[in-house]
């Protein structure tokens, strides 16, 4: 079994600018009842890669997570591919690039404006409120 330490980081830290990017969701920061499984090991990636970016720092390879919100895509069944309040993959996609272009990944996070409302519910005290529409009775 190849490790991550053996092979992969020693060529990535020949180039001076290179970035892994992990895919989690705002679903780490306010999970839905209804994919335990999902929220739970989007959480892992979560912390894993803030674990990696420390480790990595020294190396000059820089760790960044982008964290989608919803979005229009087959994940799910489908049903997302056409659900109105799913972001459009097209949208999301432009976005993302900008912010990347743009160089805006504070604390290594990709956020879109439509992902921050989960990212920071904790943070401005609407977490019980944004809990409570994510998970209906």
């Amino acid at each position: 079994m190849l490790h991550l330490n053996e092979v992969v980081l020693p060529t990535l830290a020949q180039n001076s600018s290179a970035t892994i990017v992990v895919t989690t969701s705002g679903l780490v920061f306010v999970p839905r009842h209804t994919f335990p499984t999902y929220c739970a090991t989007k959480a892992f990636l979560h912390a894993w890669a803030q674990s990696l970016c420390f480790q990595l720092r020294a190396v000059g390879i820089e760790v960044l997570e982008l964290v989608p919100p919803y979005v229009q895509t087959e994940l799910g069944g489908g049903r997302p591919l056409s659900d109105p309040d799913a972001m459009p993959l097209a949208d999301y996609v432009d976005e993302v690039m900008g912010i990347l272009e743009r160089g805006e990944t504070p604390e290594g996070e990709i956020l879109v404006e439509r992902v921050k409302a989960l990212r920071f519910a904790d943070q401005t005290g609407t977490y019980a409120q944004t809990h409570a529409l994510l998970n209906p009775n």
